[in-house]
């Protein structure tokens, strides 16, 4: 028995199956080129509207300045090692400046860290064992019977050290002065080149602190007190020097090497405002080096290397 076979209704019409397929797809072409159509029409009135023309114009001649921004570039060999060789000249010129105000920044908290460090045990060695006038510190000369023995050792800067630095970390001892494995360095020198004859001059004692560096007691010689000033620098016990990169160069005062007072009222630094007599006020500082320790520690900075109008009562710094 044959299937009956279902006609199909396309347009109000009744059309077999066998060809209601193909007059579907010939419908579906009928709307895709009556869409194209109405779509041509369109951009034939858009064409006709002086406004599309214009648009089209502003395009081509914004094109000609944006064309280039799509371009690639690249560099020659010869550019790239003429760039490269004028930031090797400016680095050259400028790393050394940048390198100078790094160490001196260094220098600054070094110093201010041992000023305060100092302070704080000069304290409390003052509650155990009163003021420096009480503690009975000896001539620097007074030690061994021979000083030019390597086992020469300072009897007044040992006792200095022991009641100073008893609460203070070190990582190392240098009571031989005289040794030649010693924690300082064999020379010093003033900024003017001359070299210092009294520091490290055998009759010192010393010690190596956590941070790397390195302090020298040296107690005052011919009696138990020096006038060096007004205020607490009336009566100074002894000088207490700190290197503050230990052995390494430059070994010179006002660079790495500066000292301060030991009295009866506090730790004090050199080349300040009271220091009137003696050696060191700071005016000594531009050409020696030695009295430039207060002036780091207060003005936070080494502006004395770079210009020499600077006073306690005037310029604190070359910008001024």
């Amino acid at each position: 028995m044959k299937e009956k076979i279902k006609n199909t209704k396309i347009l109000g019409k009744t059309v077999r199956p066998d060809k209601a397929k193909m007059l579907k797809q010939v419908q579906h072409d009928m709307g895709w080129v009556q869409g194209d159509m109405e779509v041509y029409g369109h951009c034939e009135r858009m064409r006709s509207n002086p406004a599309y023309h214009f648009a089209r114009s502003a395009d081509k001649v914004l094109s000609l300045f944006t064309s280039h921004l799509s371009r690639k570039f690249g560099f020659t060999l010869a550019e790239v090692l003429i760039t490269l060789g004028i930031i090797g000249v400016v680095a050259a010129m400028t790393m050394p400046s940048l390198i100078q105000k790094y160490q001196e920044r260094e220098t600054v908290v070094k110093l201010k860290k041992f000023y305060s460090t100092l302070s704080q045990s000069y304290l409390f060695a003052v509650q155990k064992y009163g003021t420096p006038s009480e503690w009975g510190i000896s001539d620097r000369s007074v030690g061994t019977t021979n000083e030019d023995d390597d086992s020469f050792v300072s009897d007044g800067g040992n006792l200095i050290k022991q009641r100073l630095f008893e609460n203070v970390k070190k990582i190392k001892d240098c009571d031989d002065a005289k040794k030649s494995d010693r924690c300082t360095a064999s020379e010093y020198y003033y900024l003017n080149g001359n070299k210092d004859t009294l520091a490290n001059n055998g009759s010192t004692t010393a010690g190596v602190m956590a941070d790397g560096s390195v302090f020298l007691i040296l107690p005052q010689m011919g009696q138990q007190w020096d006038n060096r000033g007004n205020g607490a620098l009336s009566q100074v016990f002894g000088l207490i020097y700190l290197d503050t990169n230990g052995k390494n160069p430059p070994n010179t005062y006002g660079k790495d090497l500066f000292f301060f007072y030991l009295t009866n009222k506090g730790i004090v630094p050199a080349g300040t405002e009271d220091e009137a007599k003696g050696n060191w006020p700071f005016s000594s500082c531009h050409q020696k080096g030695a009295g430039c320790a207060a002036w780091v520690i207060y003005n936070e900075n080494m502006d004395y290397l770079h210009c020499d109008d600077l006073s306690w009562n005037g310029k604190h710094k070359c910008s001024d």
